[in-house]
């Protein structure tokens, strides 16, 4: 770099901390580290363990029955404005099929006529 010299150098003061401060910051890293490697173990436990526990339940191993239920469902949390499925119109289209026989005749042929052809 130009205009940097030794003499810029050897005047430039850096201020660094106590040696206390410092010390107080190691020791506050090193418990953050040992944290940190405890929670990951935490994790890797509770993955292996979920997987474990996953495993039996699509095998059909798993009891629950000694697990009790302490979720009560409370009137307010059913909510009663859920809308309702609607019946499907199954009204014949085709004037050709509207009697049980033409209609087991059409499903056997495999006909398909223009009309009754349905592009999903």
């Amino acid at each position: 770099m130009s205009g940097l010299n030794l003499g810029i150098i050897k005047d430039t003061q850096i201020n660094k901390p106590p040696v206390e401060l410092q010390n107080q910051f190691a020791t506050i890293v090193e418990k953050v580290e040992a944290l940190k490697e405890k929670y990951q173990n935490s994790l890797n436990d509770l993955e292996s363990l979920y997987g474990a526990l996953s495993q039996k339940a699509f095998k059909g191993e798993l009891d629950l029955s000694r697990i009790p239920i302490t979720v009560a469902l409370k009137p307010n949390d059913i909510k009663m404005d859920v809308p309702q499925v609607r019946k499907p119109d199954l009204t014949v289209q085709d004037e050709s099929v509207k009697t049980q026989e033409t209609r087991e005749q059409f499903l056997m042929s495999g006909r398909r006529t223009e009309e009754s052809r349905t592009i999903f």
